[in-house]
């Protein structure tokens, strides 16, 4: 039961965010590694600058390529006034 319903949060929050499907399973693979490696530091460490480097990844393609998706909201592409929108620098997208 455990194996099938630990990822179900990251591919549920991974859909909504707009995750492109091939890459759910990255991004909970990603998700398992930092979970797996909290009692090392070293592991712990690379595991969550390749999670980050997924997800800015994910947010600098919604940046140049903005969708109807909660990713492209958080990166500031589009909205009611898309003149007025300023996209966020993945730096300041990583504070969410």
């Amino acid at each position: 039961m455990h194996s099938y319903t630990k990822p179900l949060p990251v591919l549920v929050m991974g859909t909504i965010l707009g995750i492109a499907d091939t890459d759910l399973e990255t991004a909970s693979r990603l998700h398992r590694e930092v979970d797996g490696a909290t009692l090392q530091p070293d592991l712990g460490h690379r595991a969550r600058q390749d999670l980050i480097a997924f997800y800015a990844g994910a947010l600098q393609a919604r940046v140049q390529h903005p969708r109807d998706d909660v990713l492209s909201l958080i990166a500031g592409c589009f909205g009611a006034d898309t003149d007025a929108a300023v996209p966020l620098s993945v730096a300041h997208a990583r504070l969410f």
